[in-house]
This record gives structure tokens, sequence and C-alpha cells, in this order.
């Protein structure tokens, strides 16, 4: 008797201890929490059999739940044992029963009764149902949306739901061997090379198998349950793929250690940073308590609809699809946030701390907006070019909402013409056509952001009061918040020191010669380097590339010596005052910028076009020189998800688990209605989830039906293009031959019944005129001529000579040896049961004088005598050799032709010397010769002379006694003395 094989008591493998050490560590350490758990099948509910035998689809269901938790990254699951032991009728869990030794007490128990673990299961139920009982076993990694570990509860609750007892309990994560997430993974990798378990899963996986096969296609057969595959004891899932690339090395290092696993939910060669970038997720390490607050604080901004900019809040537009604007200070925000149960006690001790880091312009620690100068939203979600000056849809990708903003959002109906109202009626009240022209191209400018060439003009308004001059950039502030409007103060020193990055436009109302040193004017009018002075700090340089304008009471007069600088660097329109001022037009416009925008680029399409072409090679070198000093937003991307391990990114991942996307991408290749089973396994594949096991299994059944259906319609193809090929073969059109219906029990269509018999009438032509030439062409051979000559010469001696008995059967074997050949000659070519070659004999014969026309008809066939005149047979011979003659039934050709063979033999093997024998004896078969002349086709022999008479031999001493040896009788020199 052999003992049984029970589950391991621990892993054995120093060599994938090792390498999880080593590669599957850095894969978690300090990036996610881990969970351990158990699901223990309800054996007192569904019973032991049955709950062996769906214990796949139990470790399955638990999966698919694991599958669908938001923070699950990955996790390594295996099919174990749970030694359950009753207490006042209640199941209680205790220690595995590979930790404990009191089962080896049971001897006689623990024998196997036969090799397979189905057999020993069917006889000891009752033993394992007691220290047995199947369950899963999970290794669970969790990523954490704040820094802080994860709760169990919620994946306690999620496996309840698959109807399994569960034991869950959080893993502290230590580096080094020590680690008890690391002791509690290698309890979960235990029996990856176990034969007992690994017959278990087996059994139940096609236990499985056969319940889905029955259930679609009927009774299963030995040879699919063998052909259904398997899985194997443990497995790795991939959730979330940011840890692809890390996990797949770290796996293909087990598997190099010999761990016998299967891999699900891996998938190509992405990186971590390419597949995080694409999923719009950052994945947050396990961190101290203000890291945790910091990210608490940036989980709450985005789901409130508030992003961090520049140090500052902004929140996101009402109406708006993308746009986000400033909303208030950092510091506000924080101290409102501090009155929320969950952030006071936090805050109120590190608030400074969060405040100085949150509030400075340059913190990436939450990830701030990006701001688009170039778009514009409007209503609908759509946005205005500045650049192209026309309305775009989808201007922004759906992973880049939250992170890229517009500059503004403006409602506006995209669809109306625009009506800028005041803005239309202070222009065409001071300038001339042209003028409006050219100020609606310098007033489009002044929204594009640090693109000013250098020394480009920067229009100036002069007029009186009331001119509305002022009003004209009010659509602007519609469009900029006033904190990006640089202006001047009457600390002149500190002006230029307003103008920083996040400065959009600079605004000078009221401007004089007086309100800046004409050193500062040359500088900021015409743009490009320059410094600045900051109080307590070393002045600071920058390159001023920020539109600019200007509203002056009168023309700004300069110094002498620099107004022609300053002529050249102001471009001045003169307004007029207005002859009904409206003090709610300033409002007006500011509220509706759109309307003026969009106006304006139709009024300024004229001159933009002219403006747009000159010197369009400067703007790359303007983009690289306004980002210096900044980061990219690639830079950022690649300075937020760089690793400082590396993890082989390059390294080939296994796909283990790479489920077919489409098993039959080309629907109409099959007939799916022609099977019910193919059409039900495709409605039921449809509604399971991809990568379960029931999913598996049913691709696995609908492939193998599929290909069963390949074969059959290949052959049924090939069967098709053979009968076409028959039919164009037999004279059918290719265009025709389509027309054949595939099934052959179908009526044939008239056109290929057509094609048919005219193919037949046509080959029934042919082959008459082929018949007919050949007839001709036998007639006209030489040979055949020579031949029938020598035929009949040996019926008209036979019949009308005076012959010996013994020469006689000599000419009539000849003669039969004529026929036999005239015989090969017709089939050789063909002729030989032709009517129209007997025709032509006939004809031939009568010609040749060899037959009369009144004896035509007793021709019959195309080798034999031919008939001869009365008159000829009445005049042969002398008595006795008439009556020898008659004796031997040669008294005319038909008594001849009834004594020769009807049919000959085919065998061209038989000799050539023939020996005739009497007629009341069995006629010899004489074989076909070559056609060739009569004095070599024969020789007779003394035998053969001998055969005809009726004398006795005489003795062999009595021919001793002969002095003179007679000379040999043949045919050759009987017809040599004739």
């Amino acid at each position: 008797m052999q003992r049984a094989r029970f589950p391991a008591r621990q892993l054995n493998s120093r060599t994938i201890k090792s390498a999880a050490l080593g590669y599957l560590s850095p894969v978690f350490l300090r990036k996610c929490s881990i969970l351990c758990a158990k699901c223990v099948c309800k054996v007192q509910e569904e019973g032991f059999e049955k709950a062996w035998n769906n214990v796949c689809r139990t470790r399955d269901a638990c999966d698919s739940a694991l599958k669908g938790m938001k923070n699950v990254a990955f996790f390594f699951s295996a099919i174990a044992t749970q030694r359950l032991k009753k207490q006042r009728g209640k199941k209680k869990p205790i220690e595995d029963h590979e930790d404990s030794d009191d089962i080896e007490e049971c001897d006689e128990d623990s024998q196997l009764a036969g090799s397979s673990s189905q057999d020993w299961l069917a006889n000891h139920a009752s033993i394992i149902n007691e220290k047995m009982c199947p369950s899963v076993s999970y290794w669970i990694a969790l990523t954490t949306p704040n820094g802080a570990p994860t709760s169990p509860l919620a994946i306690h609750r999620a496996l309840l739901e698959c109807r399994v007892d569960v034991f869950t309990n959080q893993v502290t994560c230590r580096e080094g061997k020590e680690s008890l997430a690391m002791k509690e993974l290698f309890k979960v990798l235990k029996d990856h090379n176990n034969t007992f378990m690994a017959e278990l899963v087996e059994s139940s996986y096609r236990h499985c198998f056969e319940h889905e096969f029955e259930k679609f296609l009927g009774e299963a057969q030995s040879q699919d349950l063998e052909e259904c595959g398997a899985e194997n004891v443990v497995r790795v899932c991939l959730v979330d793929h940011s840890f692809q690339s890390s996990l797949s090395l770290a796996v293909e290092k087990l598997q190099e250690a010999r761990l016998v696993i299967d891999q699900f939910g891996f998938r190509g060669h992405d990186s971590s940073s390419q597949v995080a970038r694409e999923t719009g997720i950052e994945q947050a390490r396990l961190s101290d308590k203000l890291t945790v607050l910091i990210n608490d604080i940036g989980i709450a901004m985005k789901k409130l609809g508030y992003a961090l900019y520049g140090g500052k809040v902004y929140k996101k537009c009402e109406r708006a699809k993308y746009s986000y604007w400033y909303k208030c200070e950092m510091e506000a925000f924080v101290n409102s946030l501090a009155a929320n149960e969950t952030f006071k006690d936090r805050l109120l001790k590190d608030m400074r701390k969060v405040g100085e880091i949150l509030s400075n312009p340059h913190c990436e620690v939450i990830r701030p907006l990006c701001v688009d100068y170039n778009l514009i939203e409007v209503n609908d979600g759509q946005c205005w070019s500045i650049m192209d000056r026309r309305f775009v849809d989808n201007a922004i990708a759906d992973k880049d909402i939250g992170h890229i903003t517009p500059r503004a959002f403006s409602p506006y109906d995209p669809t109306k013409e625009p009506d800028p109202k005041y803005f239309k009626e202070i222009l065409e009240n001071s300038l001339s056509a042209v003028e409006v022209q050219l100020f609606c191209e310098d007033f489009l400018k002044l929204l594009n952001h640090n693109k000013k060439r250098h020394k480009d003009k920067v229009p100036c308004l002069v007029g009186a009061a009331n001119s509305g001059k002022t009003s004209l950039f009010q659509p602007i502030l519609g469009l900029v918040h006033h904190h990006n409007v640089a202006t001047i103060t009457k600390q002149r020193v500190f002006n230029k020191a307003m103008i920083n990055r996040f400065t959009e436009v600079i605004f000078i109302d009221e401007a004089c010669p007086s309100t800046l040193d004409i050193d500062d004017w040359k500088i900021l009018t015409q743009g490009g380097y320059t410094a600045c002075d900051v109080k307590y700090k070393t002045a600071k340089s920058f390159i001023n590339r920020c539109p600019m304008l200007l509203t002056a009471q009168k023309k700004l007069e300069f110094p002498p010596e620099d107004q022609p600088a300053m002529d050249r660097r102001l471009r001045s329109y003169t307004f007029k005052s207005l002859p009904k001022p409206r003090k709610r037009a300033a409002e007006w416009l500011r509220r509706h910028p759109m309307e003026c925008v969009v106006w304006a680029s139709k009024q300024a399409s004229t001159s933009s076009d002219r403006d747009e072409s000159s010197d369009s090679s400067d703007e790359e070198d303007i983009e690289s020189q306004v980002d210096d000093g900044i980061l990219k937003e690639e830079e950022k991307d690649a300075l937020r998800t760089l690793g400082l391990v590396d993890d082989e990114c390059d390294a080939e991942t296994v796909q283990a688990g790479d489920e077919m996307a489409s098993l039959d991408e080309d629907g109409s290749s099959y007939d799916s209605d022609a099977d019910q089973g193919i059409r039900n396994l495709r409605h039921a594949l449809e509604q399971t989830c991809t990568g379960s096991l029931r999913h598996r299994q049913l691709s696995h059944l609908l492939e193998v039906q599929l290909e069963k259906l390949e074969r059959v319609r290949q052959a049924q193809e090939n069967s098709y293009k053979q009968r076409q090929q028959a039919l164009m073969s037999r004279g059918v059109t290719r265009e025709h031959a389509a027309l054949l219906p595939r099934d052959p029990s179908e009526p044939m269509p008239s056109q290929i019944a057509n094609d048919l018999e005219v193919h037949r009438r046509e080959a029934l032509r042919d082959e008459i005129k082929r018949k007919m030439q050949r007839a001709v062409e036998a007639f006209e051979n030489p040979w055949l001529v020579r031949t029938e000559k020598e035929l009949q010469e040996c019926t008209v001696k036979l019949n009308g000579s005076k012959i010996d008995h013994e020469n006689r059967a000599s000419v009539q074997a000849y003669r039969e040896v004529l026929q036999d050949k005239l015989k090969n000659f017709h089939r050789n070519l063909g002729t030989l049961n032709c009517e129209f070659a007997l025709d032509g004999r006939r004809r031939w014969c009568v010609s040749q004088g060899l037959l009369k026309k009144d004896q035509r008809h007793l021709v019959t066939d195309l080798f034999q005598c031919l008939p001869i005149a009365e008159d000829a047979c009445e005049s042969i011979g002398t008595e006795e050799d008439g009556n020898e003659a008659a004796s031997s039934g040669y008294r005319s050709n038909t008594t001849a032709s009834q004594n020769c063979p009807s049919q000959r033999g085919d065998s061209s093997g038989e000799e050539m010397f023939i020996t005739p024998v009497p007629s009341s004896q069995l006629r010899p078969c004489y074989a076909a010769t070559s056609a060739s002349s009569f004095t070599h086709d024969l020789a007779i022999s003394e035998d053969l002379m001998r055969t005809g008479t009726t004398r006795k031999r005489t003795k062999s001493g009595e021919r001793a006694r002969v002095g003179k040896k007679k000379p040999q009788k043949t045919l050759l020199s009987y017809f040599s003395q004739k």
C-alpha cells in the first residue's frame, strides 16, 4: 500500500526564496500594503465531493472579486487545504494541517487506495472531510491613494460575496529574510509542484470543463477531456498595469528558479511609467504622516473640483468642460479645510508646513495644472484657438482633463454671429476702416502669451475723456485675471519686478513720459532682455515678451533725442469723445469678451495674413528662449515617474494568460446559425468576464468547434472546386460554373445543363470525325493493303487450290495469324469496333476486286476472311483432297470462319511457332504478332508437319536405319516449290 500524499508543510526551495527576496521585494516595498487572506469552502453546505470538484470555480470567483477592487495591484493565489474541527456544532478554523503533526498518527487512514488522487478522494471522503477542506490562499498587494496602509475590510467584504469563509490579516512590510510579508508569500507558494495538489486541481478543472461541454455540445468524449488543458496550483494575477515591467521581471526570475506558476493579466511590453501616463493614475507610496496629510489634501481638492497652479487654488468653472479659474490663495483654502474633522487634528499640528509647501509657485507635490494659453473655452466644450483664430472640437484629450486647462472660460454661442456692441461703437466713432483693421490686429496680439517679437509696435490709445479708450481693455480683463496683469506703481524702481512667468499682459493707463524713465520706456516697449531691482535681493534678469497696451490723454512727447526711437516703438490711435457715454459699457465688455474677440478676428483677417507671413522662422527660437528656466510637462512627467531601481523594462515579459481578443474576427467565414451549440457558445462567451475560468474554457470549446467547422468547410470548398473544374473541363464556362450550387442535391442550373449539352454534341461530332479519319487512314496504310491481300490469297488457296492435308493445316494456321495481326492493327488504331472502318473495308474490298457488291453484307468485322465465289469452291482438288477437306471442314469461307476463334488472346508473350490441330480437337489460341512480311512470320517444325497425318510414328531405331535424312517440310519450302 502506498502512503497518502499531503500538501507540503513549507516551501523547501532556497532558490525560489532567494529569487523572491531579490526581485519581488522591490516591487512592493514602500509601494504597497500586503494583505493575506484564506477563503475556505463551505463543505457542510455543498458537500465535500462537490466542494473539491468546484474548487477551481471557487478560486476563479474570488479572483474576479479581487480584480474588481480599486486598490489591488497584483496578487498570488494557490489552491490549498484547511483543517477544520467541529466544536459545539460550529466550524472553527485552526492551523493548517501541514503545521501540525497529529495527521501522521493516522497511518491506516492515510493510505492511498490507488495512483489517482481522485480515487483516493472517493475512498476516503470522510477522513478528508474533517482534515482537508478545500480552500484558496491569497497574498495580495494593494496600492494606497494617500500613502497610508490599506484597510482589509473592503477585501474581506468582497471575498465574502463568493460564499466562502474568509480570514484576512494585514502584514507589515520589512526588508530582509525576517519579513513577515515574504514568509506569508512562501506559504502560498509551497504547493507549486506538489503532485497531489496538482491532481486535485486537474480533476476539478476537468469537472468544470466537462460541465460546460455537456451544457453546450452534449456528452463529452474522453479525447475531449484529454485536450481540455489544465491549470497550475499557484498563479499570479496582475491588476494594476503600472507594475507590469517590474512584476514580469520578478516572475520570470521565479520561473527560472523552477517555480510552477500561471500568469494572468500581463500584456505587451509597456513600461510602468508609460502605463501610468496612459491611465492617468499615480500611485502613492507608504509614507510618513505629513506626506499622507498632503496626499489627502490633494484627494480632497480633486473630489471637490479644485486644482493647484502657481501656489494658488483654482476651481473648475461651473459650465465648463475643461477650464479652471483662480479661486483663492492656498492659505485661505487650508484654513477652511482645517474645519473638517478628518483633517483638523493633523492640520493643526502641521498647518504652517503644509501652507509653505503648497503655496510655493513651483510646488509639484500635488500635480498642478498646465495652462494652454492658446485656448479659450466657450459653450458646449468648444474652444477658440488664438493662433488659428477659429473654434475647434475636442481640443483637450479626455485623459488630460483635470491636468490641462484653457486660459479662460467665456460664455458664448459659437454658432451665432458676434455682436460686439460698445466695442464696435467706440472704434467706429474715432477710427477709419483701415485703422480699425490695424487696431483689431493689435488687440488680438494682446492674447499672445509671451510671444511679442522684438520691437513690435505697442498700441497707444490717445484721446480725451469719455472717448472709451480704457473700456477697450475690458475684454482682455474678462479673459486674463487681474493677478496676471502687470502695471506700474509710484515706486518706479520696482515696476519691472511685477513682470514674471505668470504675467500675461502689461497695461499702463493714463501714461505720460514721466511715468517711467526713458530707458525703462524703451526696454518695456521694445521687449527682450532686461533686469529689475528686487527688494532685499540681488537684481533679477528676465526676457520680457509680454504684450503691452498704453492709454494716454494726449500724445506722448519725449525729449527730441528720444522721440524718434519711441515713435518706432509705439502705434498711436486717436479717439474722440463719445456722443453718449454709457456707464455700463465697461461691465458689458468684460462679461462678453468673446463677442469682441471673434468680431475683431474677422475684421483683422486681411492685415493678419500680411503680418503672419513675416519672420515665421524666428518663432522656434522664441519658444526655446521662453522655455529657459521652466520645466516642460514632459520633463516633469519624467521626474514624477523616475524609479531608482533598475527594473529592466526591456526584459521580455511572459504573456501567460493572454486571452484571445476575438476568436472569430471574420464572422462571415462560418455559418453560426447552422450549429446551435456554437451559437450558444458565442452568446455565453460574450457574457463572461475576460480571463475568468469559464471564459477560458468556453474559448477553448469554441476554438475547437471552429477548427472542426473550418476543416469541414475546407473539405466542402475543395469538393465544390473539383466539381467546378470537372464542369469546366466538360465545356462549361467559368461564369456558368460559378452558378453551380454548393449543395450537390440541388438541381443543376439551366445554363450549366445547356453548356453540357452543347459540349456533348460537339464531342460526339468530333468523335465521329475522328473515327472517319482513322478509317480512311487505316485503308491507306500499305501494310494493311498487303495483309488484306495475303489473307484473301490464303482463303483462296484453302478453298480453290489442290493442297495436301499437311500443307492445308499450315496455310490455315497462317491465315489465322493474319487475322490476328489485322485485329491487333485495328485495336491499336482504335478502329476495331468502328462502323466507319467496317464500311470502309467493304468499299475498299469492292474497289480492289476482292469482294462483290452483293456480298458486302457478309463482311461483319475487320479481321475475318472475305467470302469467295461458289464456283471457285467447286473446282478445288481431287476427290481425296475433297474428302479430306470435307472431313476437315474447309468447304467455304463461312465454314472456315466458324472454325477460327472469334476472340483472340491479347497476350503478347506466346510463341510464333504454331502447330495446327484437327478440328475435332480444341482450338488453340494464338498470340498477336507484329506487322512483318510473310517469310519471316512462320517456321514449321517437323512435328508440325507430322500433326496432320494418321500414320503411326516410326520407332527411333527404324529412323536410325534410314540412310538419307528427308528434307524438312515448311511453308517456305512449300511456296518455293509452288
